[in-house]
């Protein structure tokens, strides 16, 4: 994936917009109460505005591409980078208190219900898993074969 993807997840509008959405949905949230993983974490925006909010976690950013963690690196050193793959952690048992997976479970070669079986036995007891996925077939683009998108849902 080109460079300029991963530095437009930091002032794209649409990405901007879906990162404002995230927070949202967790601004209720009790947390932290333990570290945070956000599994797919691209050029690391996200996990980035996730350490800037909890500063007395640790934060973690696994992606399976190292020019996504090499872009994510150069912007902060705060996060933990990984490189992996999402069903073969480097973690066991519950440890997480926020599992975010951000257009994840839905990429080409992604078993959903295993992914979602990992994230679930990763979650501390009370923790939260923050999922989304691409909707409507229709939308299906350019954007898509560029990130890797392997399905999109309807319900």
């Amino acid at each position: 994936m080109l460079p300029s993807l991963y530095a437009a997840e930091e002032a794209g509008g649409w990405n901007v917009g879906m990162r404002a959405v995230a927070q949202a949905l967790l601004a209720n949230v009790p947390l932290p109460f333990g570290p945070i993983l956000e599994l797919g974490c691209g050029g690391g925006a996200f996990a980035i505005e996730l350490a800037k909010a909890h500063p007395d976690v640790q934060v973690y950013g696994l992606d399976l591409r190292s020019a996504a963690l090499a872009f994510a690196q150069s912007r902060s050193q705060r996060v933990a980078w990984l490189q992996g793959d999402l069903l073969r952690l480097p973690f066991a048992g519950p440890t997480f208190a926020l599992i975010a997976a951000l257009d994840v479970v839905d990429q080409q070669g992604v078993d959903a219900g295993a992914a979602l079986t990992v994230i679930h036995d990763l979650l501390l007891p009370g923790g939260v898993a923050l999922l989304r996925v691409s909707a409507h077939a229709w939308l299906y683009g350019p954007h898509d074969v560029a990130f890797g998108t392997g399905r999109r849902y309807s319900r």
